[in-house]
């Protein structure tokens, strides 16, 4: 039986503005996920080819920082000594920044993540198991730390898991193809155009 045929998420990891957009709070602070253009266009045919499968959904999952209140960020030990230059309104929920890209609305549903896992201390578990979805196939950003540590808290939570590799991306391509070899034996690895054929669903790619 192809496991397919039972309900399937797409998970939309970080494609937000604070992270893509060159207004961002990443380029602010001189940092660039790399291929960003050719990866979102890749993801806008994978949104759209599930969206046309009313059996599957797409979330996005977004990173947040909690400000206090003079609006400034809260941070996790982690977040503050890699990205230091963060500071008011950066991943801000509702703000701008923390939106999903335009060019990959609407989704099924949002969840807003506080850690590199978007299943840390979120309703997304509790949500996928309510509309009984069985697989979930990562996207998004950065390959190495959101997508890496979401995907082993999705095996820890018996999903069957699968990764874009031309879906993800990271502030460098080393880094980027570094963490796709080690997670492929965690998990199949593939194309979007691999899925697709996988999941019998029509994909006219870039």
């Amino acid at each position: 039986m192809n496991i397919f045929n039972e309900k399937t998420a797409l998970i939309l990891l970080n494609m937000q503005n604070d992270y893509l957009h060159d207004d961002g709070a990443m380029a602010r602070g001189k940092l660039s996920i790399v291929n960003t253009r050719t990866v979102t266009e890749r993801l806008i045919y994978m949104t759209n080819t599930f969206r046309n499968a009313p059996e599957h959904l797409v979330i996005s999952c977004q990173f947040t920082l909690i400000a206090d209140n003079q609006n400034r960020p809260i941070y996790p030990d982690n977040i503050k000594k890699k990205y230091p230059f963060l500071g008011r309104g950066d991943f801000r929920e509702s703000s701008w920044g923390h939106n999903l890209i335009e060019e990959l609305r609407p989704v099924n549903y949002s969840v807003t993540a506080i850690a590199q896992s978007a299943f840390y201390r979120t309703h997304l578990d509790w949500m996928l198991k309510k509309l009984e979805v069985k697989n979930l196939v990562f996207c998004g950003v950065p390959s190495n730390t959101a997508v890496t540590a979401t995907v082993r808290d999705a095996q820890l939570n018996n999903y069957n898991t699968f990764i874009l590799k031309d879906g993800c991306s990271d502030f460098s391509t080393d880094e980027h193809e570094e963490t796709m070899r080690s997670l492929q034996h965690l998990c199949p690895v593939m194309t979007c155009k691999e899925l697709a054929a996988e999941m019998g669903l029509l994909l006219s790619t870039p």
